[in-house]
């Protein structure tokens, strides 16, 4: 269930003016209260993600994409620029370490198949009408690691972009997602580190933040969302144990 961008002219990203546009077919309904998510959501949720996964699996023997960010590299690029990025990156330069070491760990550990993915199916991006969900902004729609994108998801969906996860919806999540697409993988406990995938984000608003070019509003608008990405990596460090309980499917 997705809608998908019209096509005119065989084309579907359009130039007019020097801007580009995708143009939609009208979609009743609306997106979820983040706040209120329920269980029977996250269950459709992990239907259609399994659906997606199940259209095509291959193996693959690439090697993963590891991340290597240096984080006192950016401590210092950010102390002559802005004090406070540099202070927090400080603060938690040892927690920062030691996750980036967990997903590189997460990621060698991952089976060696790939699938069609959608790795942006959060919540602002299903709409709902009469109960049933429709995915919107299939703009990142891929070929990717269906392991790693079912644990992202799940997490997303329980609550952890809000810091507050609900372990039943990661269960519920896990049910609808493995009656559509089972590919025989159970460690997803093993594979935790996957959920500090987080960190990258960080960087990339690091940068934002500490760009020469861009204008004050997407400095603090940067700013802000490095705050935020931090108090959910340390949320998740303090959650750690307790979601690796609801993972042991």
């Amino acid at each position: 269930p997705i809608v998908a961008a019209l096509s005119v002219g065989a084309r579907k990203m359009l130039k007019i003016f020097g801007d580009h546009f995708y143009i939609f077919p009208w979609q009743e309904g609306s997106i979820t209260d983040w706040n209120n998510i329920s269980a029977d959501q996250c269950f459709m949720a992990g239907k259609i993600q399994g659906m997606i996964h199940s259209i095509e699996q291959r193996e693959t023997k690439d090697t993963p994409e590891l991340s290597n960010i240096d984080w006192d590299g950016y401590i210092k690029k950010a102390k002559p620029v802005n004090d406070k990025i540099a202070e927090i990156l400080e603060e938690n330069r040892e927690l920062l370490f030691q996750v980036q070491e967990e997903l590189n760990e997460a990621r060698m550990f991952l089976p060696g198949i790939e699938c069609i993915t959608d790795e942006d199916m959060d919540p602002k991006n299903v709409m709902w009408h009469e109960e049933k969900p429709v995915v919107i902004d299939l703009e990142c729609l891929d070929h990717g690691n269906p392991v790693s994108h079912a644990l992202q998801l799940s997490l997303q969906w329980a609550g952890v972009t809000l810091c507050d996860v609900d372990p039943r919806k990661i269960r519920a999540f896990f049910e609808g997602y493995l009656s559509e697409y089972d590919n025989g993988f159970r460690d997803y406990d093993r594979v935790f580190g996957l959920a500090y995938t987080w960190i990258e984000w960080l960087e990339y608003n690091i940068e934002r933040s500490l760009g020469e070019y861009a204008d004050e509003a997407e400095h603090r608008m940067a700013e802000a969302e490095v705050y935020n990405t931090l108090k959910r990596i340390r949320y998740i460090r303090d959650m750690e144990d307790e979601l690796k309980k609801e993972l042991e499917l």
